[in-house]
This record gives structure tokens, sequence and C-alpha cells, in this order.
């Protein structure tokens, strides 16, 4: 019985696909042509939304007659005002039935005179800015209707989210006046702000980044505002914002806020291997929200092997952050790190604290003051150790002020298509602040994103310089600058730019630059190409800075997009030299 049970199931099923009904091709629509004599371009007529029949299905005469009306109120709407269908033809054939709608759009409808009336919260030349129709122009209702809609978003962005705006249109002939008349209505104001689903995070504390503030104007992009903000915490994996009372016109609104609290404790491990050079390992626990005051902290370990240079470094790292400290708008942390390092010539032992202060404005723009202080002790085991090392074991103390300046205007973190990225970084040590180390640095960074078609294009230009003052010789190594790898020059090793050591361990230097141009190219689905050219240097000495030693490279790669940033494969190839470069696998666009 068991094995006659399958036989019997597959019979059934085959006698139920022989039953199903066939329809003689005949009767099957085959083709569909819109031909509308150039009035509009393909992009304009959407094909797919004017038409209810499609191809491979049965002739419908109820729904042919309705696509009919529906072209032509779409033509009209478009501003051919007279547009009828010239001919409709239906072509019947063994194989199906194909269908050819030519339109005669007739003259366009222009606009002999646009003006506005009424909505004084706005200046009258910015509404007709908005509304987007200038006299000579076609009356496409589709466009005017979306130019309506930016006029009433100006006006709500003023407190009038309750206005209106009525288009009057008076035909002559071929020509219109258009008249738009605005009422703005009354002003509305935030009410009662009210927020649920909070588990551990205090009340108060998310009131800090909410912008819609009782007994102020309701302005639209408050909520926008606030919403982006909670989930720029980390802190909520959903955020929504209600309001009621908009649809009933009410002069005061409430608020309501619905949020999931994300889970508070992580942690986080990675595992990396530059073949044949390096290996790391890491490892991070910590919490985004100690108290439900939003206050931070982590604790992070890591390995870092060099196996070619015989290299070992242990680090490990303890910091505490705070946002709104004291109810203040001003961010502050404080970082403990531990550094331990040994190599062929030298064995080193570092610790140092770092305290933060900062101010960021809408997560655009920030500016954040910062005192380092670390202490190094220095071990030569080499006979003939490099002029830094020397140094180094005399000179244990550095103390430094640092300034950074931060504007974001990239349309998305992750994987950027539009916008700017400005970052300028200064730091003195020295002087007053004492200690053994006497330096001036600056480092500035500009990446520009534009997007051409389908394709975006990246371009990104750095540039380091270190001054040392007083009797310091240079800088200490941490601060020196370091480049070449997968994300700064492609083609070299990482760290693989600049000076070395006779073990071949980067020395960094005093002057750095990087120039890169990137052109990333979608290709289906998730996946994507790239190709790029990079070139840089770190010299030495800042009075050694040349742009003919600059090294050049240039290559291509794979992108796959996720959503924390796409999954890349780049091979990049020093174009000095015969050498094959070298392939890189990591995370996240190189800059």
């Amino acid at each position: 019985m068991r094995r006659l049970f399958p036989l019997l199931l597959f019979v059934s099923c085959a006698m139920v696909a022989r039953e199903a009904p066939r329809f003689p091709a005949e009767y099957l629509v085959r083709q569909l042509d819109l031909v509308d004599r150039g009035a509009l371009s393909g992009v304009d007529v959407a094909h797919d939304a004017l038409l209810s029949m499609v191809p491979g299905e049965l002739f419908d005469h109820y729904e042919w007659t309705k696509d009919k009306d529906r072209i032509i109120a779409y033509y009209r709407s478009r501003g051919f005002h007279q547009a009828t269908l010239d001919t409709v033809e239906a072509f019947m054939e063994r194989t199906g039935i194909r269908l050819v709608y030519i339109v005669d759009p007739g003259p366009a409808l222009r606009a002999a005179a646009v003006s506005v009336v009424g909505g004084g919260a706005v200046p009258a030349s910015r509404l007709m800015e908005l509304l987007g129709l200038a006299p000579g122009e076609r009356v496409d209702r589709i466009k005017l209707e979306l130019g309506l809609g930016r006029v009433r978003a100006a006006l709500a962005e003023e407190g009038y989210v309750h206005a209106k705006a009525t288009p009057i249109i008076v035909v002559e002939g071929d020509r219109a006046t258009v008249t738009v008349t605005i009422e703005e209505g009354t002003l509305a104001w935030v009410g009662e702000v009210s927020i649920a689903g909070l588990q551990r995070l205090k009340p108060h504390v998310a009131m800090r980044w909410i912008r819609l503030i009782p007994g102020r104007l309701f302005r639209p992009g408050d909520v926008y505002d606030s919403q982006r903000l909670l989930l720029a915490t980390g802190l909520f994996s959903s955020v929504r914002i209600l309001v009621p009372g908009m649809e009933a016109a009410e002069e005061t609104l409430r608020v309501f806020i619905q949020v999931r609290e994300a889970p508070g404790r992580f942690i986080e491990s990675g595992i990396g291997y530059a073949s044949p050079d390096r290996s790391a390992l890491s490892l991070a626990v910590g919490h985004q929200n100690l108290l439900g005051i939003a206050a931070s902290t982590r604790l992070s370990l890591g390995l870092d092997r060099g196996w070619v240079t015989d290299r070992q470094q242990y680090t490990a790292e303890a910091s505490f952050f705070q946002p709104w400290l004291l109810g203040l708008p001003v961010d502050a942390g404080v970082t403990f790190d531990y550094l331990w390092r040994s190599d062929p010539n030298a064995w080193s032992e570092a610790a140092g604290t770092t305290v933060e202060l900062g101010k960021s404005w809408r997560e655009r723009a920030s500016i954040t003051g910062r005192y380092r202080y670390r202490s190094r002790t220095t071990e030569i085991r080499g006979e003939d150790p490099s002029d830094f090392i020397l140094e180094e074991s005399k000179r244990p103390i550095t103390n430094s002020l640092g300034l950074i300046l931060s504007v974001d205007r990239r349309t998305s973190f992750t994987d950027p298509t539009g916008g700017q990225l400005v970052r300028v970084q200064i730091t003195h040590a020295g002087g007053l602040l004492g200690g053994d180390w006497s330096f001036r640095k600056t480092l500035a960074d500009f990446s520009l994103y534009h997007r051409f078609w389908e394709t975006t294009m990246a371009f990104r230009a750095t540039a380091g310089l270190i001054r040392p003052l007083g009797n310091s010789p240079t800088a200490p190594e941490e601060e020196r600058f370091r480049a070449g790898g997968a994300n700064t020059v492609r083609g070299f090793t990482e760290e693989g730019l600049g000076p070395v050591d006779n073990a071949g361990n980067p020395l960094g230097g005093e002057a750095m630059a990087i120039f890169s141009a990137e052109a990333r190219v979608p290709v289906w689905g998730y996946v994507g190409v790239a190709a790029f050219f990079d070139c840089g240097q770190v010299w030495e000495r800042w009075r050694q800075a040349a742009v003919g030693t600059l090294e050049p490279t240039a290559g291509g790669g794979l992108r796959y997009a996720t959503v924390i940033g796409p999954v890349r494969l780049d091979w990049g190839i020093p174009l000095r030299g015969r050498r094959l470069g070298r392939v890189y696998i990591t995370l996240g666009h190189a800059f």
C-alpha cells in the first residue's frame, strides 16, 4: 500500500494537469503597440501603467475599451487637451491578436500666464520656483501637481501644515491662464509628545534627540529629523512617529512616538589575513546603554602578527562615552589603551589616556577637542637600530592637544553616490604641555562623490604634514603617517609605502599624500564592478616631499552590496616596476 500511494498521487496530478483549460491561441493578446507620433518620449509613456491587457492573456473587449479611455485621459493630463485616438487597430491572426493604439495628440496646451495668489509666509518668487511652471511651457497637470506638493511642503515648514493650494486653469484655444490660490489656514503647534516602547532608556534621555518640542510650531521636517536622530544613536531598531491630528486639521497636534529598543550588550570578533604579510585577531565586548542614560562602554583586545618581519603586537583598549554631558549638548569620552610590541630590533610597551569633548550639528558636522597622554618604554635588541628607535628609547612621554573638524554631506555612510566628506585634524604636542616630544601635526582628507547615470565616480585627496618643534628630531611612531594597502594605495602591502627598518617593519614618515579615483558600476542585482587609480607616498622627512616620487597604481575589482556596506574584492597593480600587485578582500569601500 505504501508503494501504491505515490503512484496514485502522480496519476491524480497528471489528470488534473490534463484537465486544465487551454485557450485557442487566436484569442490571446500577442503584441501591444502604442504610437504617439513623437508627442511624448518613451520614458513619459508608461505602457504598464496605462494598459490593463498584457501579452499572453485573453482578449477582453471591455478592458480594451477602458484602455482606450485611459490613454486619452493620460495624454490630456500631460498637456495635450485635444488628444484623440486616431485609429485603433486590432490584427487577428492564428497566433494571436496584435493591438495597435495610434494617438493623435493635437496641439499642446501652453501657459499664457502663471500667478500665485496668497501664501505670504513664503516669498512669491520662491513659490513660483517651487511650482515649476513658467509662461510658454506645456501645462502638464502631473508635473503641476508635483509642484503644488512642493508649495504645500514649503508652507508646512513655516507652520502652515493645513495649507491648501488650488489651481484654476482657464483654457482659451491652445493657451491657458493658470492661477494658484493658496489658503494658509491656521498655524499648527506641537502639543503633548508621548513615547512608547522604552524598556531601559529613560524618557528624558530619549527626548534629547527629538526636535518636536511642546509649544513650538509644528514642522514636518522636525518629524523626519527626530526619527533619523533616534535611529542614528544605535539604541533603537525601529522608530515610528504618528501625528493623527493632521487629518482633522487640528491647531494643536499630539505626537505619538513608538520605538523598539535594540539590544544593549554586544560582542564582536574579527579575523584578518593579508597574505603573506600579516594576520590579525580582534575581540570586543561592551554595552551601549549603561544605566539607561545612553552611556556606552567598550573593551577590545587585538593581536597583530607580521610573518615576514617577525613582528608581534598586542593591544588592549577600554573606553567610556557619554552623550549630553551633564545635560548639555556636548559628547564626552575617555579611552585607556595599552600596547605591547616586539620585533627583531626592539621591544616596547606603551600605555595612554585620551579625553575627548565634542559638539555635533544634526549629524552632518562636528568639532571635537582631544587631550592625549602616552608613556612608552623601549628596549633595544638589534645591533643596528634605526634613528627612530634610538630616539624613542630616550623620549618616553608624549602630551598633546588636538582639534578635529568633520563635515559629512554624503548621501550614505556605507555606499555614497553623491555628496562630500571633509575632515581636518590638527595636533600640537610639547611646549607648555610638557613631555619629551614637541611637534605640530596636520591631516586633511577630502572625498567627493557624483553619480553619472548608473555609475558613481568617487575621488579622494589626503595630505598630512608633521613639523618637529624645539629639540625634537621628529614625532613618535604612533603619530607618524603610514600608507599602502586595501584602503589607501592598493597594489602595496599594508603600510608598505615609506621608510622601513632593517627588518622591513614600517617606521612611518613626517609627510604623506594620497590621491584616488574610482568608478563604481552596478552590474546585476547586488553585484557591481569597479575600476580605480591610486597614487601616494610617505616621506621620512617633510622636506623630502615631491610629486615625482608618488607611487601610482591601478586596478579593478568586484563589489557585493550588503546592509553594512559592500564586500570588496580588489586587485591593485603598481605602475612602476614589474610587480604583479596584490589582491584584497575586505568590507566597505576604500573611501
